[in-house]
């Protein structure tokens, strides 16, 4: 069930996702054509990468990390979102490597 409420003197609403609408907001912004990105466990870490149901996210798994240790656990929760931060961040996918600030061509002695 999807609940939403009004927030005091102000424009914005809050929205309450149960558990189990999670895989129809997925779909939902699939349809309207988002691109989603979420946690995924890869390799035996938690990254970003691209989602399109509830079971690509780390569902039960929980990161332990020590000076210099980094490793993933089974928990007895099936928390969706159970870890802290993994190894990598969201900075590719908001900062992307390479962007065109500019191009140029030779046309014939002339630049376009």
């Amino acid at each position: 069930m999807v609940t939403s409420t009004a927030m005091k003197n102000k424009e914005k609403a809050i929205a309450v996702f149960e558990r189990d609408d999670f895989q129809t907001l997925l779909e939902l912004l699939s349809k309207k054509g988002y691109m989603v990105y979420g946690p995924t466990v890869e390799d035996g870490a938690i990254i970003y990468n691209q989602i399109h149901k509830t079971e690509d996210l780390p569902i039960g798994w929980v990161d332990r990390q020590e000076a210099g240790s980094y490793r993933l656990a089974r928990s007895k929760k099936k928390s969706l979102f159970g870890y802290t931060v993994g190894p990598h961040s969201w900075k590719e996918f908001f900062h992307p490597p390479q962007d065109k600030l500019w191009e140029a061509r030779d046309d014939n002695g002339r630049f376009s």
